[in-house]
């Protein structure tokens, strides 16, 4: 019988993907790290999911089919309440555990005596073929150029300036009792709900960053994160993030201004976009210049 203090709950919010579900589902199903529970959230697909479920035949997995569509953020606290482990992983329903994945990660946060670890990892695409694009790969992925303990300024300023653009939910897990301290993922806060989750916690606890390769992440045309970021409005959930979070900068002038330059020069070059002249509510371009304005106060 498995122990639930050693237990780590594999979440998977899924809409519509069933064939990459199954893949999903199948990287879990294979760890070997077997004291695990795998939650599947279905927000309202359009096609049936049972058939994927089913074909497992693994009772550590647990079905949850929504009535109705209450959108990604709201499906990752629903796995959240509904998980029984002392470590969460909410996963990508399109993307892939290495076989020591878990393994390795509950290794290291033990050894290391952290509360949450961020994997690195390495993108394929819709054939499952890798995707040899170092410069994306090292902005995008690495927090640091080794394994170790990540400082929490450092975390955020590299963040905050465009540095990093760490966040992938699917290379994160944590200890289930962080989240009794800085709450469920905040629901406001849009595509950056999981960023704004991280740092709340590393302002709370320790992370440490795997430099091993232990996921892959897919990259498709129906990415998620891909979708959200062709639309410029999604620089707007990265200044609330900011904006929420400016204290934590507030005695660091240089990244401040570093800040500061950097969305001005986003919002500048967009304000000319056709998309604004079609844009209802015009004042909220005001608003969102103001807010850079007070990062720097």
């Amino acid at each position: 019988m498995f122990n639930n203090s050693n237990m780590v709950s594999v979440c998977i919010p899924t809409f519509n993907r069933k064939e990459l579900l199954k893949g999903a589902v199948e990287s879990v199903v294979n760890q070997s790290y077997k004291n695990i529970e795998i939650i599947i959230s279905d927000d309202c697909s359009t096609v049936e999911l049972d058939d994927v479920i089913n074909f497992f035949n693994d009772n550590r997995i647990v079905f949850f089919r929504h009535n109705k569509n209450i959108g990604f953020i709201q499906n990752w606290n629903f796995c959240i309440k509904k998980s029984n482990g002392a470590y969460i992983k909410i996963m990508g329903d399109d993307d892939l555990l290495n076989k020591n994945c878990i393994e390795d990660e509950i290794r290291e946060i033990t050894k290391n005596s952290v509360d949450f670890i961020c994997s690195n990892y390495e993108t394929i695409d819709e054939n499952s073929k890798n995707i040899n694009n170092k410069i994306f790969n090292a902005s995008s992925f690495k927090i640091l150029p080794f394994s170790g303990l990540v400082d929490k300024e450092y975390f955020m300023l590299k963040y905050f300036s465009g540095k990093i653009r760490v966040g992938l939910p699917s290379s994160i897990t944590f200890k289930k009792n962080i989240v009794q301290q800085v709450g469920l993922f905040d629901e406001n806060m849009g595509c950056a709900a999981d960023i704004d989750m991280w740092i709340r916690m590393i302002d709370k606890s320790k992370l440490y960053y795997n430099d091993k390769i232990l996921l892959k992440m897919r990259r498709h045309k129906d990415n998620l994160s891909k979708k959200i970021q062709s639309n410029f409005f999604s620089f707007q959930s990265d200044i609330d993030l900011i904006y929420k979070h400016k204290d934590k900068i507030k005695n660091n002038l240089l990244y401040k201004i570093i800040i500061f330059l950097r969305y001005s020069k986003i919002m500048m070059f967009n304000v000319f976009d056709i998309r604004f002249i079609k844009f209802k509510d015009k004042k909220k371009i005001l608003v969102y210049f103001i807010k850079i304005f007070k990062i720097l106060l």
